[in-house]
């Protein structure tokens, strides 16, 4: 079943964001040490950020989180090896995670807005055809009860070909959210109070992907935000 989640989500993948598939791409590279963000890296942690909190708390659905300045998802590799994403708003790294239970990891990112590195502390799972998720999370000290040494330290390496795949997990996370809304697993009052940003930059990189997404996230706004109010003309006589 893992198997098969995995060939359509590959091929869905291939569908909207062309043949160029890129998820097989060696882990080893250097770390990044970075001089300036690209606005494309800018724009798709911002609008990642948007999208996983449109769920309050630990209620997130998934597949893509985000914890206080951190945005993160993971997938399997074509080598079947699992690896986890993680943005602070200086572009995409990438950690390798264990091949099956949770993954205790502390690292180094650079954060927005200024690029200084920042130390973070997460607890996570990658559920395969499951549902992943993380459990403690924590900035700058380790969670409540734990010791450093409880979490291994990585080094993330800069990876700006996952670009496409973070845009896909915020487009199942948005999709997600909605289908758990019309299934009546996420109540309506776990929903944060604030409006989807910055995610119209999807469409210079997959319009097709952009399309798919839009849809989910006007409806996602109609339910948060409500109907918008008609606009009031002002008499013919006011207009002066």
């Amino acid at each position: 079943m893992r198997g098969l989640a995995y060939m359509a989500w590959n091929k869905l993948l291939q569908l909207i964001l062309g043949s160029g598939l890129l998820v097989g791409q060696s882990l080893n590279a250097p770390p990044w040490h970075p001089v300036r963000i690209k606005t494309e890296d800018l724009l798709s942690y911002q609008c990642a950020h948007s999208v996983a909190t449109l769920v309050m708390g630990e209620d997130q659905v998934g597949p893509l989180f985000s914890q206080g300045t951190l945005v993160f998802t993971s997938l399997q590799a074509n080598d079947t090896s699992r690896i986890l994403i993680v943005n602070a708003g200086y572009g995409n790294f990438v950690i390798p995670l264990a091949n099956s239970g949770v993954n205790r990891l502390r690292f180094t990112l650079p954060s927005a807005p200024t690029g200084i590195p920042r130390q973070y502390y997460i607890s996570y799972l990658h559920g395969g055809s499951l549902r992943s998720r993380y459990f403690e999370y924590s900035e700058v000290v380790a969670p409540a009860a734990h010791d450093e040494l409880d979490y291994v330290q990585i080094q993330p390496s800069y990876a700006d070909y996952l670009l496409p795949h973070l845009d896909y997990a915020i487009h199942e996370t948005a999709d997600a959210i909605l289908q758990g809304i019309t299934d009546g697993r996420i109540e309506r009052k776990k929903l944060s109070g604030h409006s989807v940003e910055n995610c119209e930059y999807v469409a210079r990189q997959s319009p097709n992907l952009a399309a798919y997404l839009q849809r989910s996230l006007d409806t996602l706004d109609l339910l948060v935000m409500g109907p918008k109010p008609p606009q009031l003309r002002m008499p013919a006589s006011a207009k002066k």
